[in-house]
């Protein structure tokens, strides 16, 4: 529970279980932050990775997450009501997977923002779009090759690609979008 603190991670941040609960401070992690369990051979080295049983609350407007890497959601647990608020920004890739039944992984509600602000390619994946998505959505990548979707993706509220960056490889799917911000959107919409 940050507490309306700050904690700065130099580098990676495995969460493998428990709630990361934001609760008005800031989590800046330098590396990725990656929901994930990792699984150690006899001498000590990382074999495999596997899934989390931990879940991140964001339910306040000061809420602050950001990503200098990639972030990676492979939780097990039902994130509905966790992401309703505050702002996760991103710089690298973001990929949120489906395990053991829980479609519910990425399921950002309110007024929850999700930001793309990297200099490099990012790319987006989700393995079940349809109960996970991005409720608000702003593209502030700034490179050439923008952002890549590695799957389709649902927008629920509203979209920022002001400099079309978003690829067409894949469609997001608009349910009950109140805004697309400047009139533009890089990819395809459904």
């Amino acid at each position: 529970d940050l507490n309306g603190h700050m904690l700065k991670i130099s580098g990676n941040f495995y969460v493998a279980s428990g709630d990361v609960k934001i609760n008005g401070g800031t989590l800046d992690v330098g590396g990725d932050l990656l929901y994930r369990s990792l699984i150690y051979n006899e001498s000590g080295s990382i074999r495999s990775y596997d899934y989390s049983t931990g879940t991140l609350t964001m339910t306040k407007s000061e809420d602050m997450v950001l990503v200098g890497g990639n972030f990676e959601m492979y939780s097990i647990q039902d994130m509905r009501g966790k992401l309703t608020d505050g702002i996760i920004e991103i710089k690298g890739n973001f990929r949120q997977y489906y395990s053991n039944n829980n479609y519910y992984g990425y399921p950002a509600d309110g007024n929850h923002k999700t930001i793309f602000s990297g200099t490099k390619k990012q790319t987006i994946y989700f393995s079940n779009y349809t109960y996970s998505y991005f409720n608000n959505l702003q593209i502030l990548n700034t490179s050439a090759e923008g952002i890549e979707l590695q799957s389709d993706m649902q927008i629920k509220k509203s979209v920022s690609d002001p400099n079309r960056k978003i690829g067409k490889s894949y469609k997001a799917y608009i349910s009950g979008i109140e805004v697309i911000e400047g009139d533009t959107y890089g990819g395809n919409i459904e």
